[in-house]
């Protein structure tokens, strides 16, 4: 799991930010949108976290959250 957590935080990376201002920055940046598609993206999005969320699916934290889960609860699999 240790793993799992590492890749994810190393999207952001080094140093982790540790304000969230800084992470949120460091995510759009990591997106690999541009600022015309990321301002597309959340004029049309209902709220800003979902505006976010779109905005960053081009990252792999569904897969990431995937196999966290899967570790925690079938330690078995835990690459």
């Amino acid at each position: 799991m240790a793993a799992i957590l590492h890749e994810a935080a190393q999207l952001l990376g080094d140093p982790y930010p540790r304000d969230r201002d800084q992470r949120w920055d460091r995510l759009l940046v990591s997106s690999g949108r541009d600022s015309k598609e990321l301002k597309r993206i959340f004029k049309n999005a209902e709220n800003f976290y979902l505006g976010f969320q779109e905005a960053t699916l081009t990252l792999p934290f569904d897969t990431l959250n995937h196999l966290f889960w899967d570790c925690l609860l079938y330690t078995s699999r835990c690459v």
